[in-house]
């Protein structure tokens, strides 16, 4: 299953009522994009292959935004809104030392 395809399940099952609910799936969600991208990322790797792989996860991440929002589910477009205003590159850039490790690639 790709990345989209899963963040996608992960919001099927997430309880989007609840202020609790709807910071675990964002938790939830980061950690799957970070689990995607630490695992094809090795130490040694030619910096543009890295960079590839972090603009793939951010892609992935905003294919299974527009997957959400035209979904039938209402649970799912929801979903998809409130990704689409805090991305996961957006989320992943407020960390300095990511931001400035991923800039330098």
């Amino acid at each position: 299953m790709f990345l989209d395809d899963e963040l996608l399940k992960m919001c099927e099952t997430a309880d989007l009522f609840t202020t609790e609910g709807v910071n675990k799936l964002n938790v939830d969600i980061c950690d799957k994009c970070q689990e995607y991208y630490k695992q094809r990322i090795t130490r040694g790797m030619p910096k543009r292959e890295a960079k590839v792989i972090f603009d793939r996860t951010f892609k992935l991440f905003d294919s299974f935004v527009r997957q959400a929002k035209n979904s039938e589910q209402i649970k799912l477009q929801i979903a998809g809104e409130m990704f689409e205003k805090e991305s996961f590159k957006q989320q992943f850039m407020k960390n300095e030392h990511l931001k400035k490790l991923y800039e330098e690639l």
